[in-house]
């Protein structure tokens, strides 16, 4: 075995690279030459063997606390860093989350949260790892200070640990929370919270839009035709005109269409774009009236977050994703590397704490471009006239073209 504190990265590059070529293409995959770099190590730091599901788990006691610094000075503190575990009776409904008491009281006295799960850090006996981040202080920096490992994405289980997660706050509320565009996990928050305000990630509902235009195979339409793409970025700015105006601007949105596009060969699908826009985001209009849409309006307009210099998109929760995968190195780790890595993850989040607490940026700044064009938008809001819906909507099309 190679150093120990070489990244298992650099030892199946060397290997890969090293050995003749015949050997090389018969060897497994390097995602998979990682993850048994990884496992040998676990077994040379004494982990047990993970078992196949949650069910079966047991965690040793070693793994189940984390020492933290003393912020007084003094030595380290020993505490729980299993903070909730639904135990195996709960079978393949067992959930598990990680944190510690630094985390969790900044959890519970940020009044803005952010939901994202992400996946490839996660061990093979589990789904999906759902972070919780706190806002501080209002600003644009976010903190990861809950860790929640779930075997499947069901509104039941997400409910049981968001009820979970909230005895660990001290029953406190957020006033607000931002999520993509789960159902599931809509519904067993607004259960668990009722009195939390709940909106979804910008940034998920474009990516939407664009899955939809790919499905309906308009992908190389919309990327060689600079004004289609105008026009499907024109739905997404629908997102920027005040509540009681959206349906009105989807309406003339559908009129704008049909006069620009109802001779070309693709305005079947173009329409299938904006009848899965109706139908979700709009409501579906059935005899002069429209059914609720399965995302209420309030839930994805940025009118008024974009006028107030609130975070419309998860994208600090989605690079705090990205940090966590590189500290991990590594897809799907066992489930105890899984948990030893994640403990180290959080001692770098204990650090970063305390650099806000000293007054200390940990978020990248803004570039000059960002912050002009985020000004462009604030202007083009302020002036918004209801008579000029689409050409509002043409303004703000072209500036999220930016993006």
């Amino acid at each position: 075995m190679k150093n120990a504190a070489e990244r298992a990265i650099d030892i199946v590059s060397d290997t890969r690279t090293s050995v003749p070529i015949v050997v090389q293409q018969s060897l497994p995959e390097s995602n998979s030459l990682k993850r048994r770099v990884h496992r040998v190590r676990q077994n040379e730091n004494g982990f047990p063997e993970a078992p196949p599901n949650l069910s079966e788990l047991v965690i040793p006691p070693a793994l189940e606390n984390i020492s933290m610094r003393d912020p007084d000075g003094g030595e380290n503190i020993e505490e729980a860093f299993v903070v909730h575990d639904s135990g195996p009776e709960t079978g393949n409904r067992r959930f598990l989350i990680f944190s510690c008491a630094l985390l969790l009281q900044f959890l519970a006295t940020s009044a803005n949260w952010f939901l994202d799960a992400t996946f490839k850090t996660v061990p093979n006996l589990a789904y999906q790892l759902l972070v919780v981040h706190g806002q501080h202080n209002g600003s644009r920096t976010t903190v990861p200070c809950a860790y929640i490992l779930l075997n499947n994405k069901d509104r039941n289980i997400y409910e049981d640990a968001l009820s979970a997660l909230k005895t660990l706050v001290g029953n406190i509320s957020p006033e607000t929370v931002m999520m993509d565009f789960e159902i599931g996990l809509h519904s067993a928050f607004r259960t668990v919270f009722p009195e939390t305000d709940i909106s979804a990630c910008f940034f998920h509902l474009c990516e939407n839009i664009r899955r939809k235009i790919a499905d309906v195979g308009l992908r190389v339409a919309v990327r060689d035709n600079h004004q289609l793409a105008l026009s499907m970025a024109m739905i997404r700015a629908l997102a920027f005109v005040p509540v009681e105006h959206v349906v009105r601007g989807f309406e003339i949105l559908s009129h704008h269409f049909a006069a620009t596009y109802s001779e070309r060969a693709d305005y079947p699908a173009i329409l299938e774009v904006l009848r899965y826009f109706e139908d979700n985001y709009i409501g579906k209009k059935v005899r002069n009236r429209r059914s609720p849409p399965v995302f209420a309006l309030e839930l994805w307009n940025v009118y008024e977050q974009t006028i107030e210099s609130c975070p419309r998109t998860n994208n600090s929760v989605e690079g705090s994703h990205n940090k966590l995968h590189s500290f991990f190195d590594c897809d799907h780790p066992s489930f105890f590397k899984f948990i030893d890595l994640l403990r180290k993850h959080v001692k770098t989040v204990e650090a970063d704490i305390y650099d806000l607490r000293a007054g200390k940026n940990i978020s990248r700044p803004l570039s000059r471009s960002w912050a002009l064009l985020e000004l462009r938008k604030m202007r083009l809001l302020e002036s918004f006239d209801s008579d000029d819906i689409l050409g509002f909507l043409r303004e703000m099309a072209g500036l999220l073209a930016n993006h």
